[in-house]
């Protein structure tokens, strides 16, 4: 049935049936009680690293940039039975923010249909999608879901959408053109953990997937692995018993951090595999994928340090061969225009 029902159908039925649980979240006294806010709505609260870095790296850019506002968080299984105590009490003064990543389009439809239910209700907010990658499937159902959204984000005149790669801009400039498109670097890269104090690295890192984004042939990797010899895989989806927040979400992000910072080399076809790399200072080779987010994100760190994208599998152990070691550059510079774009609206909003 999920197959068949489009997006917009089976969020209006979790709507509707969130109605009738209605729940105020355990914030709600003191958010009526404060005046600048800042609202991290549908942050994600499962084990993957990649979206906990992308949450934890938001967070640090809106307190580095706009201190004097509080922030309060509704995680993703949260946001449908909140929905009507927020509607009462966020007001057009409010800010609203969304987690960046690789779900907007067609293919990750629990998502969009949450941006979608975010953007509806609140068109008159300031709304942030923090850098992301869009993909649409190439079929009916990719273009009726696309022109669901272009209508729903449309009437938004205050919503900020990034996109984190060349390709998702020039798309999302043509579909959401009403609405202001940003080219900005993943956000996760607004992070530095350059001079972490790890005594040797010792050992080759390997970060492959094993979803639908991951493109490349077993036999081809199995090769690859036999070349490289001895090494660790490290996993950026661990399986935990517990739900992910801004409480623990931390401890899981920095101890893969370090897992990362103590290689001598990574070997990775996940985007924050590379992007992990990089802001530890670790030698990298990234792999393509699917839907080609890695080569975008990588023309941002091109030449800035020890990460090297290459196309083919089979090149990966000559190019190690020859990869060296040298400080990444700090690209945080690259986000002033994100900022510039949001103290904009907020001075728009508040003539």
């Amino acid at each position: 049935m999920n197959t068949i029902l489009p997006i917009s159908i089976r969020y209006r039925i979790k709507h509707i049936n969130a109605l009738f649980h209605k729940e105020k979240p355990e914030f709600s006294e003191k958010m009526l009680k404060t005046r600048n806010r800042i609202l991290y709505l549908d942050s994600p609260n499962y084990p993957n690293i990649g979206d906990q870095a992308l949450a934890i790296a938001m967070r640090k850019f809106m307190a580095d940039f706009f201190p004097e506002y509080t922030s309060f968080e509704v995680l993703e299984n949260n946001l449908y039975k909140y929905i009507s105590w927020l509607k009462k009490h966020i007001t057009d003064n409010d800010i609203i923010c969304l987690n960046g990543g690789g779900n907007m389009g067609s293919y990750y439809k629990s998502y969009e249909a949450a941006r979608r239910l975010i953007i509806k209700e609140f068109r008159n907010n300031i709304i942030i999608i923090f850098p992301q990658t869009i993909d649409y499937e190439n079929n009916i159902y990719g273009t009726l879901e696309k022109k669901r959204s272009k209508k729903i984000y449309s009437k938004a005149s205050n919503l900020i959408i990034c996109a984190r790669e060349e390709k998702s801009y020039e798309n999302m400039k043509a579909l959401y053109n009403k609405n202001t498109v940003l080219l900005c670097p993943d956000i996760v890269l607004y992070l530095d953990y350059r001079n972490l104090n790890v005594s040797e690295r010792s050992t080759i890192g390997v970060c492959l997937r094993n979803d639908i984004e991951g493109i490349l042939p077993k036999k081809n990797i199995d090769k690859m692995l036999n070349n490289i010899g001895e090494h660790i895989n490290i996993t950026t989806t661990p399986i935990v018993d517990k739900e992910i927040d801004d409480n623990n979400r931390h401890q899981m992000f920095e101890n893969t951090i370090l897992e990362f910072s103590k290689c001598k080399l990574i070997i990775t076809d996940r985007l924050h595999g590379m992007i992990f790399s990089f802001i530890t200072n670790t030698p990298c080779i990234a792999l393509p994928n699917s839907n080609g987010k890695i080569k975008g994100v990588y023309k941002w760190i091109a030449n800035k340090g020890s990460v090297l994208f290459v196309e083919n599998i089979d090149d990966v152990y000559e190019k190690m061969i020859s990869m060296t070691t040298v400080n990444n550059e700090n690209i945080s510079e690259l986000f002033k225009n994100l900022d510039a774009n949001i103290r904009s609206k907020i001075k728009e909003q508040k003539k």
